[in-house]
């Protein structure tokens, strides 16, 4: 009987610690090596340190269109508002880029606007893929660029031969 009573006390006891054993949930090997680098610190939950290693995987980086579409809505007005200048008569202008001549084909005109948002393109890929945050920056802050260029010099125009 004391046998009996014994087991049942032992396994009593021993079920609480058997229910708290769970398995580890697996994640990623970023969000591993996050975790070992940046453990959860005083009052921040495992939870939320998951959280923000989860946010910060690559993986989960999407590619940002924004400032692709900021350079090439600058790069195209500039390239429509020269061609527009060029080709009115009653306007009397011309291009003031020697490399292209003062009447230039549309193709001369839209090459070099093409390249720079390719090149746009390529630096916003890259900067999706950085695992720093300044190199995400600088890659946003390049297609915002090159959009501003564009827009800047498509009012320069506007403002020297009108429309």
């Amino acid at each position: 009987m004391k046998a009996i009573t014994l087991a049942l006390l032992l396994v009593t006891l021993a079920r609480p610690a058997i229910a708290q054993v769970t398995p580890a949930p697996v994640y990623s090997a970023w969000v591993n090596a996050c975790l070992a680098h940046h453990p959860p610190i005083g009052e921040e939950s495992s939870a939320a340190a998951i959280r923000s290693c989860l946010a910060a995987e690559p993986s989960a980086r999407r590619f940002d269109w924004k400032p692709l579409i900021a350079a090439a809505a600058g790069q195209l007005a500039d390239t429509g508002v020269t061609y527009h200048q060029i080709n009115t008569p009653a306007l009397h202008c011309s291009e003031a880029n020697p490399l292209f001549g003062a009447h230039p084909s549309t193709a001369k005109l839209l090459l070099p606007k093409l390249a720079v948002i390719a090149g746009v393109g390529l630096v916003q890929i890259a900067g999706s893929k950085a695992q720093s945050k300044a190199g995400r920056w600088i890659a946003k802050s390049a297609g915002y660029f090159a959009g501003a260029l564009g827009g800047g010099l498509a009012l320069k125009n506007l403002s020297v031969c009108k429309w």
